[in-house]
């Protein structure tokens, strides 16, 4: 399980709830899910105001070795909600700009951006 705090962390947390693992982070993340059938790759919202150009960004880890993978940041509004797809190395993004977005973050790159 994730928990983000006010202090600029995401708790991991065991199958029994006990804390695994203190991530910091450079920005309070408003959102963190894991990839399905992954303890290792996991996706962070955070908000307009913790971004550098007011737009609101999210961030694909690999928990393992503490690094970012990719950076999504194509999003004028709030991030609403974060969804890995069954298809390994991909992850949609919707936002409050009304436009969901696909990402492949294995190849770096946006596939799509559509109006809801």
């Amino acid at each position: 399980m994730l928990v983000t705090t006010s202090n600029n962390e995401v708790k991991i947390l065991d199958r029994n709830g006990a804390l695994s693992e203190t991530l910091p982070i450079d920005k309070r993340a408003t959102l963190a899910k894991f990839a399905p059938n992954s303890d290792i790759i996991a996706i962070f919202a955070f908000s307009k105001a913790s971004s550098r150009d007011g737009n609101a960004v999210a961030q694909v880890w690999n928990l393992q070795s503490k690094q970012m993978l990719y950076e999504i940041a194509c999003h004028s509004g709030e991030i609403k909600d974060v969804c890995f797809t069954p298809l390994q190395g991909l992850v949609a993004v919707s936002s409050t700009d009304g436009f969901w977005s696909m990402h492949d973050f294995v190849n770096l790159k946006q596939l799509l951006k559509l109006k809801e």
